[in-house]
């Protein structure tokens, strides 16, 4: 194996033939078209605004560990050769490690569960059950508990709004606690850095709802621009920002520039929208919070914000269809999950410079990243990015990438 060192080199687990769906019955260039609209817009149609026996790796030394972090990716190689691959509930769409690094969460939205794998060893435990179609994960910063949103609904058949939950999880004994009601389609949540508030964003509403942790009392909600999809809060716990999809529509979806939403916590008062790129699926802020980046999952790109000003910086190409992205501890590197594309792509954020993608299985819609910065977690759907493949999703697949060192 080379070294890691310059580019980004990972070895990952591929997702195995079996549990890929084929697409059959249909005249390849007559669907090469349709692939294209279908690979952007099928995660964000109303059908679905989600398209937007488990094995571990056992016994495998933390990541880091030899020079350069070799030892990890060449265990990680030798157990793909056995088919080892950590499997959780189907569709995962959000996951969420401690504060401590020890366990990553994974949601699977089409079985209503969050399943806890133990990252020292990449075994899954025992899935927890949740409100129906959860969408989203955060963990407190003393990392005693989970807070999962759910829609309260099926979201592999006909979507009616209606009010989605909250679920306080109890990490120390995997016990759901009482829901806390929130807004239609609950599509995003924070955590104060203080461990005190919890902000959902709720796409149909188009609202952010706030809930006192200490009593599980939802306050009133914030309104926000159309669509809001994703939500992140600064360091200092000073601002949270939305971004928001602005079409909310029971017939055609047709994507549109995107925007994302400054809200002063102190007093629950939204500021002036940000433009970004067409259909904001997801945000986070550099660990200095001078940036926020934002996928454009409609146009391929990341968009960066200088939060000082409130000014949009250059979007860097990303790939196809970018719907999620995590950015190491140490602030130099954004890793960018490519929902289409299988793939997920380094991006150096001094200067905005993309690198070698690493391939992962197919439909990768959710990373986290290990305290230490050592390893992300790609949480990947396995099946192609379209509607018709949603009901009968497999279980996922939750994907280990060895990061290179940013120093």
């Amino acid at each position: 194996m080379n070294s890691m060192s310059g580019n980004v080199e990972a070895v990952v687990p591929q997702a195995p033939a079996a549990h890929v769906p084929q697409r059959s019955g249909h005249n390849a260039s007559g669907d090469s078209a349709r692939a294209a609209q279908g690979r952007r817009r099928a995660i964000w149609t109303t059908a679905s605004v989600l398209a937007a026996g488990a094995v571990g790796l056992a016994a495998l030394p933390a990541c880091g560990a030899g020079q350069g972090g070799n030892s990890y990716c060449a265990t990680v190689a030798r157990v793909v050769v056995a088919g080892i691959r950590i499997i959780v509930g189907r569709g995962p769409f959000a996951i969420a490690i401690t504060p401590d690094g020890t366990t990553a969460y994974a949601a699977g939205v089409f079985d209503g569960t969050v399943t806890p794998i133990r990252l020292a060893t990449g075994i899954p435990g025992t899935p927890i059950t949740v409100a129906r179609g959860p969408t989203a994960i955060a963990i407190t910063p003393d990392g005693k508990t989970a807070y999962v949103a759910s829609l309260s609904e099926d979201p592999a058949r006909r979507y009616v709004p209606r009010p989605g939950v909250v679920t306080p999880i109890r990490l120390a004994t995997g016990i759901p606690g009482t829901p806390i009601t929130v807004g239609k389609f609950p599509s995003s949540i924070a955590i104060t850095p203080d461990g005190t508030t919890a902000y959902v964003a709720s796409y149909f509403d188009s609202t952010v709802t706030p809930i006192r942790l200490a009593t599980g009392i939802p306050g009133t909600p914030i309104t926000v621009a159309r669509g809001p999809a994703a939500i992140a809060i600064t360091p200092d716990g000073h601002t949270a920002y939305v971004t928001s999809i602005l079409t909310v529509t029971s017939g055609i979806f047709i994507p549109r520039p995107g925007e994302v939403t400054p809200i002063r916590l102190a007093t629950g008062t939204p500021g002036r929208p940000i433009q970004v790129g067409r259909v904001p699926s997801a945000i986070a802020i550099t660990p200095d919070g001078a940036t926020a980046w934002v996928t454009g999952q409609d146009d391929g790109t990341i968009t960066p914000i200088r939060l000082a000003t409130g000014t949009p910086g250059t979007p860097v190409t990303v790939g196809s269809n970018p719907a999620a992205i995590a950015i190491t501890p140490d602030g130099a590197t954004a890793y960018v999950a490519d929902f289409a594309e299988g793939a997920v792509t380094p991006v150096r954020l001094a200067a905005g410079t993309p690198r070698t993608p690493i391939k992962v299985p197919l439909g990768p819609r959710a990373i986290a990243i290990t305290p230490d910065g050592k390893t992300a977690y790609v949480a990947t759907w396995l099946v192609a990015p379209s509607l018709r493949s949603l009901p009968t999703a497999p279980p996922g697949m939750v994907t280990p990438i060895c990061l290179p060192s940013s120093k």
